[in-house]
């Protein structure tokens, strides 16, 4: 088994393993939880799951089936794998173009997983990278009281999607915000989600820098509650997604980059703006 992705879970903060698979009917998502492993369809339906009881056996649970125990988790997570084509509830999938938005009709907790998914797809090969937007993605999760209701799963996927830029097969300016914007508009993805990528922390004052701005301002910016909290999310969680503050989190990505860097020559016009975000979401949690 190779599992090809992780992410961090939103209540426990645990690191869980994830493992994509597809068949000709259906993708499908494993999740490794450490004492339970899931396997859900695209819809996050769940098909079957296993989980470890006292004893340190592996029960499996198939819908419409009798559970069964397994005394190696290996086993059960076969057992799982094994059986789900036989499993009614294993309905067809249209496939997709690779990368492409969901469905019109798909909003929600399914736009945040089809975010989730393109985003290890694309940094598989990146794992610190995807450990970093795993990690963004746990503190938007946390700021979502501070949007409104009806953007909470947008502030959510922009969070996992901003940094897909760094992924060598998407990389065309070099600068990451507008690479990955310029891919998801591509490929269908809601012009609100693509703006949030393309101007996710103060990308703005780094392109003007670097000689990108006119190619920047091709996507909207807007100065509100949901960029302030991804500005926040962003600028909160370290290269391999642990918390920093934000001056923690400035400090590393100066030592990083090094001082002739553009993040460097951009600092004293973006960092009073980071701050300001970061401030704006404080206030709005009533931190302040």
């Amino acid at each position: 088994m190779k599992w090809d992705g992780r992410t961090v879970h939103p209540e426990t903060g645990k690191l869980i393993r994830l493992m994509h698979l597809q068949d000709e009917r259906s993708s499908y998502m494993l999740r490794d939880e450490g004492n339970r492993v899931v396997l859900t369809a695209h819809d996050d339906t769940v098909l079957a799951e296993t989980e470890r009881i006292h004893g340190g056996n592996w029960v499996v649970k198939l819908p419409g089936e009798p559970s069964r125990e397994h005394s190696r988790k290996d086993d059960a997570i076969d057992d799982i794998l094994g059986n789900v084509a036989l499993n009614p509830m294993n309905s067809a999938w249209p496939g997709r173009r690779p990368g492409s938005a969901p469905p019109g009709g798909e909003r929600g907790s399914t736009l945040v997983a089809h975010a989730q998914a393109l985003t290890l797809q694309v940094l598989a090969r990146e794992p610190a990278r995807a450990d970093h937007s795993a990690g963004v993605a746990a503190r938007a999760l946390a700021l979502t009281p501070t949007v409104p209701a009806t953007e909470r799963d947008t502030l959510v996927a922009a969070a996992w999607l901003h940094d897909i830029g760094y992924a060598a097969e998407l990389r065309q300016s070099g600068f990451h915000p507008l690479d990955g914007a310029h891919y998801l508009r591509a490929h269908g993805w809601p012009a609100r989600l693509c703006d949030l990528v393309a101007h996710h922390s103060g990308a703005r004052f780094v392109a003007a820098v670097t000689g990108l701005g006119d190619q920047l301002i091709q996507f909207g910016f807007v100065e509100d509650a949901v960029s302030d909290a991804l500005t926040a999310a962003d600028q909160t969680t370290g290269p391999h997604g642990e918390a920093l503050s934000l001056d923690q989190r400035l400090r590393e990505k100066n030592d990083r980059h090094g001082s002739d860097s553009p993040t460097a020559h951009a600092h004293s016009q973006r960092v009073p703006y980071l701050r300001a975000a970061a401030g704006r979401v404080e206030h709005r949690l009533g931190l302040e």
